[in-house]
C-alpha cells in the first residue's frame, strides 16, 4: 500500500497494488521536499517496449536500453506481453515506486 501526502494539508490518499514485480528507491535525502512531490504515471508497456515471441525484450540500442532502465522498464523484461500490459510508477527526479501490473483492476483506491 502506497499513501500519499497531497498539497492539502492533512489530505492524504492510499492506494493498494496487487503485482508481483516492484522496486522501491529510497532516495538519500527523504526530508527534501524535491523527492517527497512526485506524480502518478502508468504507462502501457507494449508501446514502450520491443516484444519478441511473445515476451518483452531490451531495446538493441544502448540509448535506447539505457532509457528503458531508468523508467524501469527493465522490470518487464521476459514477461509475457498478452498478461502483463502496463507499468505503474510515482514519478519525481527518479521514480522512487514501480510495479508491473497484468490489469489496471490491480489499482485499488482505498478509503
Amino acid at each position: 500500500m502506497v499513501t500519499l501526502e497531497l498539497n492539502d494539508p492533512g489530505a492524504t490518499v492510499s492506494i493498494a497494488i496487487k503485482s508481483k514485480w516492484l522496486t522501491i528507491d529510497v532516495p538519500n535525502h527523504p526530508n527534501n521536499n524535491a523527492f517527497r512531490t512526485c506524480y502518478v504515471e502508468i504507462v502501457e508497456l507494449k508501446h514502450s517496449l520491443a516484444v519478441t515471441n511473445g515476451f518483452y525484450v531490451p531495446a538493441k540500442e544502448f540509448g535506447s536500453f539505457m532509457q528503458e532502465k531508468r523508467k524501469n522498464l527493465n522490470l518487464a523484461y521476459g514477461l509475457k506481453a498478452d498478461r502483463y500490459r502496463s507499468i505503474f510508477s510515482l514519478v519525481n527526479s527518479s521514480r522512487p515506486i514501480s510495479c508491473i501490473l497484468s490489469d489496471l483492476t490491480q489499482i485499488t483506491i482505498l478509503p
